[in-house]
């Protein structure tokens, strides 16, 4: 083998491991850093270049899903819980319940739902009631319309005992905490028609002020905020809480996440972009929770 060809060899060798080496610590896995040199060397030559386009094609496929995100009309707000952590808890509870509505025994049905009568809480079990709302067995459905008529009335008492506390001690932290938790609850279960929810949102605002014009006010009270304003599609008001969240709590995961989530439903991929530059010089540690679909917008 002549001089220059031992020189080739040696300098792609070396460009193969530097690869292999990068995406390595790109992809925080050395499995995949293994994969490359693998290829690389089983192609010699071409390994080298049949990843770097499988890198750009995969590249292209991402610009392609973050710009359909962005400018597609069939997205929507609830497309988001596909980005989001589930509730792993709450998904394992309702999962049996939701196969038994489907079985044959319609006796079995009835009874799953009227033991709902005997959940501590049963919010947590709204979905399942609605969706027997739609069930074959009449009586099921008829179940399920009566434990939601109910859980609607038990509800609607514990908000006025609530309320009538916090009216009396307005100026008591843990009054006021406990009634911003309820209304909350209450607005993000979609327990009441929107029409009614009117006026838990109007509450929620006057309560969630106050709390948030303290000194020191709690993480959970700019998320929950967050979380009503998205709910009610008021993002102008929503895109200020979450910056004032971030600068508030410029160590928060859930900070980051809020803002994230806003970009996505606003539409706003320069916003998002000059977002994620300035992302690394954040005091923050961002977990799995977060990366998982951080990555999904920005490039390698």
């Amino acid at each position: 083998m002549k001089t220059y060809e031992i020189f080739v060899c040696i300098l792609y060798l070396l460009a193969a491991c530097l690869y292999s080496f990068q995406s390595a610590r790109n992809s925080s896995s050395w499995q995949r850093g293994l994969f490359s040199l693998v290829i690389c060397l089983a192609f010699p030559g071409a390994g080298l270049f049949l990843l770097l386009f499988l890198k750009w094609y995969a590249g292209r496929l991402q610009d392609k899903d973050r710009l359909e995100i962005y400018m597609d009309d069939s997205f929507h707000g609830e497309d988001l819980q596909l980005l989001q952590k589930p509730d792993s808890d709450k998904e394992l509870n309702q999962v049996p319940m939701k196969e038994a509505l489907n079985l044959n025994d319609f006796s079995y049905r009835r009874s799953m739902i009227m033991d709902l009568l005997n959940e501590e809480d049963i919010l947590q079990y709204l979905d399942i009631l609605k969706e027997a709302l739609d069930n074959e067995d009449t009586e099921t459905t008829h179940y399920a319309s009566t434990i939601i008529m109910e859980l609607q009335r038990k509800t609607q008492d514990l908000i006025t005992q609530w309320e009538v506390q916090y009216e009396q001690n307005p100026g008591d932290p843990a009054s006021a905490s406990k009634w911003e938790e309820l209304l909350y609850k209450v607005i993000q279960s979609r327990l009441y028609e929107e029409h009614t929810l009117g006026r838990y949102y109007r509450k929620y605002y006057r309560v969630s002020d106050r709390l948030l014009s303290s000194d020191q006010p709690a993480q959970q009270y700019y998320l929950h905020r967050i979380q009503i304003l998205f709910q009610e599609g008021n993002l102008t008001d929503a895109k200020g809480f979450c910056i004032q969240f971030q600068e508030r709590f410029p160590a928060s995961e859930e900070a980051v996440l809020c803002l994230v989530e806003f970009f996505i439903r606003a539409k706003d991929s320069q916003g998002m972009t000059e977002f994620l530059q300035r992302l690394p010089s954040l005091p923050v540690h961002l977990t799995q929770k977060t990366l998982q679909y951080i990555k999904i917008f920005q490039k390698e």
